[in-house]
């Protein structure tokens, strides 16, 4: 009887020991495959996310728990990884760049930006919208982002006569919303606040101008604009001399551009003074393609 009670004290002790190591899980870190969507003209492709950067990665369990809360990834030897590790169980992820964007996130909804104005910083934003996933054989998320914002640059030219010279020494957009807020229900995502915004695209203050002639040049840099519909219009200011006459300056406008800025869009306005106005073509490509 003795016997009998020994062994199934060990019986019992081996099948409680097969019962915990079948309840463990090695449990990968949660690691993530970052890219970034952009259009070309036939499809939307993807690029790697820069390595010498950093993003911030929300990470909700199916009870609502947040098992990352904005947690910052970089990447190292091992790839991106988080600090925590799969739970059994799926995850909705989202994700934002950069780091001190700190938007609101309503799991279920997504990221918020209030007041948000793209000309502070002029620094590019991510978003990846939420996705769900589970750990898998490789434990990797992959998480796609997208560009939230739009991007305009301007040249100037003229096609006025050989023996007219002419100076641009100050250019301006304006009426069109420099802030607003970001949201899914938005239009193109974002809800603008006003029509009021004015940028300086060039000032040439004492230098005296840009020389312009009949070929395109480049007049200012590149600035981040809210996407949004509106009717902004480019102001440009010339010095415009004939022959051996003196200088007279000429601010002229080429009217609503009447234009639809999208997210991830660069928007390239080329303006020309011609004898009677100036008018205005727009180049469109996506926004890592130049």
């Amino acid at each position: 009887m003795e016997l009998s009670s020994k062994y199934c004290a060990v019986l019992c002790a081996f099948l409680l020991t097969g019962c915990i190591g079948d309840m463990e899980r090695d449990a990968k870190p949660i690691g993530f495959d970052p890219v970034i969507g952009h259009d070309t003209r036939a499809v939307v492709e993807s690029i790697p996310f820069p390595e010498d950067r950093t993003f911030n990665v929300w990470a909700t369990a199916e009870d609502g728990t947040p098992i990352l809360a904005g947690e910052t990834v970089a990447h190292s030897a091992d790839g991106w990884k988080a600090t925590k590790q799969w739970p059994d169980s799926e995850l909705m992820f989202a994700a934002y760049y950069p780091s001190d964007l700190d938007p609101v996130y309503q799991p279920g909804h997504g990221f918020i930006l209030h007041d948000f104005n793209a000309s502070d910083d002029e620094v590019e934003v991510l978003i990846a919208q939420e996705s769900t996933d589970a750990e898998g054989t490789s434990g990797i998320h992959t998480l796609h982002f997208e560009h939230i914002l739009s991007r305009v640059d301007f040249r100037v030219k003229h096609s006025l006569a050989d023996d007219i010279e002419v100076k641009a020494v100050k250019a301006e957009l304006t009426g069109f919303g420099l802030t607003g807020d970001y949201n899914v229900a938005g239009d193109f995502r974002w809800t603008v606040d006003g029509t009021d915004g004015t940028i300086t695209i060039y000032d040439a203050g004492q230098s005296g101008g840009i020389t312009v002639d009949d070929t395109a040049q480049y007049i200012g840099g590149e600035y981040l604009t809210i996407p949004q519909h509106c009717k902004a219009e480019i102001y440009v200011t010339f010095l415009v001399r004939i022959g051996d006459g003196g200088w007279v300056e000429d601010r002229v406008s080429t009217g609503q551009l009447n234009t639809q800025w999208q997210p991830g869009k660069q928007y390239t306005y080329t303006v020309n003074l011609t004898d009677t106005k100036l008018t205005y073509t727009t180049g469109i490509t996506s926004w890592t393609s130049k």
